[in-house]
C-alpha cells in the first residue's frame, strides 16, 4: 500500500507542479516576469531561468553596435544584452506560451493587441521572402512592437496573428 501512494504522489507531482517560471507574464514593454528592461542583468537572468545559447546580435539602430544575444529555445525567448550586461532586448518567438498581463501572445489577433492596447503609435507593413510572399505588419507601442503574420482563411480572408513581440529599451 505504501509503494502504491508513493507512485500516486510521484505520478502527481511530475505532472502537475508548476514551472518554476511559469510567473513569466509579459508586463506591455517593460518586463517579462523578474526580466526587466534596462535594469535585469545577464547573472540575474541565469539564476532566474538558465543560461541560455549565445549568438551575436547587431543592431542597426545604434551605429551597428554589436551585442550578445542568449536564445532560449525551449522557452521561445531571445534576451539582448549592453556591453555592461543589462537587458535591453526582449523578444518572444513563436514557441513561447507566456501571455501579457492583458492576455495578448503569440496567435492573438491584430484586433485583440488594439483592444488591450490601444491604436498602436505606429502601424508598417513588409513583405518577406521566403518560399513563397508573406504579409507582415509590425505595430508598434512605446517600447514594444507586435510583428503579425497574414494567415490566408478558406474564404480568402486574411487575419493577422501575432507572431513575434519584441520589447526594447535603447536608453542606456
Amino acid at each position: 500500500m505504501k509503494i502504491l501512494i508513493t507512485i500516486i504522489t510521484s505520478v502527481f507531482l511530475l505532472f502537475f507542479t508548476p514551472d518554476k517560471n511559469d510567473d513569466l507574464i509579459i508586463i506591455h514593454g517593460k518586463s517579462l516576469g523578474k526580466i526587466v528592461l534596462g535594469k535585469t542583468t545577464k547573472k540575474e537572468v541565469e539564476n532566474y531561468i538558465g543560461k541560455g545559447k549565445k549568438e551575436t546580435f547587431y543592431y542597426l539602430n545604434r551605429n551597428e553596435k554589436k551585442s550578445n544575444k542568449y536564445v532560449y529555445p525551449d522557452r521561445g525567448i531571445e534576451l539582448c544584452y549592453t556591453k555592461g550586461d543589462t537587458i535591453f532586448n526582449i523578444t518572444i518567438k513563436k514557441n513561447c506560451k507566456y501571455k501579457t498581463d492583458k492576455g495578448i501572445g503569440i496567435g492573438s489577433s491584430i484586433e485583440d493587441v488594439k483592444k488591450a492596447y490601444g491604436e498602436p503609435e505606429n502601424i508598417k507593413t513588409t513583405e518577406k521572402l521566403y518560399s513563397m510572399k508573406s504579409i507582415i505588419i509590425g505595430i508598434d507601442y512605446k517600447h514594444i512592437n507586435y510583428s503579425l503574420e497574414a494567415q490566408f482563411q478558406n474564404d480568402d480572408k486574411i487575419v493577422y496573428k501575432v507572431d513575434e513581440i519584441d520589447m526594447y529599451n535603447y536608453d542606456f
